[in-house]
């Protein structure tokens, strides 16, 4: 039978065992709480960003190089168009040179999200240019308004220069840029990112490109490099190869005429 001190420290024991487990549902409870906090952190932050707990995990640990915008193909330009119509440049300038006179109108095709008058102002200055083909008096130019001109100077997109270069018999491939009766078709795509050779030097390449189909119109076939680290000729066809010659947008170099061989 229990003595009365055996049944005392019964009790105290029972009395331990009860804490105890007190102590761990309270623990447990609490672990749980804090787990459920801080899933619905992340959820709160998810619905926030527009990602799943388990993305912005991931990215958490990602370099952040690596991220990627979901719009970045959205902001990358506006969205281009051929439509075969032109806006024309307005006004005009004052005749440039002593030569003959030739006289240019330009226009921008509509849809190319460019702007007729910078895409003017480009072709102004280079054609006024002292070591362009008005520099040593045999031509003098002038940009006018009339519908009676000597060139027509596009900017356009590849597929509309294809159709148009097609017309005098010319093959451009959505890639080069021509000179069709009167017209001179610049390739939009050649326009705004030059070609590899030219080292990202797209103003120099854009002097090159009028220049070139401005010197068809004026009677001049395509030449060849005249040699490794010389000026390339502008009339060589440099948006296909420079061939060991320096790029080049000018038709004179120190005032004097850069020529190569006659190619075909």
């Amino acid at each position: 039978m229990p003595t009365p001190m055996n049944g005392t420290r019964a009790r105290r024991r029972v009395s331990r065992r009860v804490i105890r487990r007190r102590r761990e549902v309270v623990g447990g409870v609490l672990v749980l709480f804090v787990a459920l906090l801080v899933v619905s952190g992340f959820r709160l932050a998810a619905a926030l960003t527009g990602d799943s707990v388990a993305t912005l995990t991931k990215m958490s640990t990602a370099p952040i190089a690596t991220r990627k915008s979901p719009s970045a193909s959205r902001l990358a330009g506006p969205i281009v168009r051929g439509t075969g119509e032109y806006a024309r440049a307005r006004g005009g300038t004052d005749r440039k040179g002593s030569g003959t006179l030739m006289t240019y109108r330009v226009e921008v095709e509509t849809g190319s999200a460019q702007s007729a008058q910078a895409f003017a102002a480009a072709v102004d200055a280079t054609l006024a240019d002292p070591a362009g083909w008005t520099g040593q008096g045999r031509w003098s130019v002038q940009r006018v308004t009339d519908d009676d001109v000597d060139f027509v100077i596009r900017l356009a997109t590849p597929a509309t220069v294809d159709e148009v270069c097609a017309t005098a018999g010319l093959d451009t491939r959505g890639y080069v840029s021509c000179h069709a009766g009167k017209f001179v078709m610049i390739n939009l795509d050649r326009w705004l990112n030059a070609v590899p050779a030219y080292r990202g030097d797209v103003a120099l390449y854009r002097q090159y490109v009028i220049n070139h189909e401005v010197g068809h119109g004026l009677g001049f076939g395509h030449q060849a490099c005249p040699g490794p680290g010389r000026p390339a000729p502008v009339m060589q066809q440099q948006t296909l190869s420079l061939d060991g010659c320096l790029p080049n947008g000018s038709p004179y170099v120190a005032g004097v005429l850069v020529t190569g061989p006659a190619k075909t």
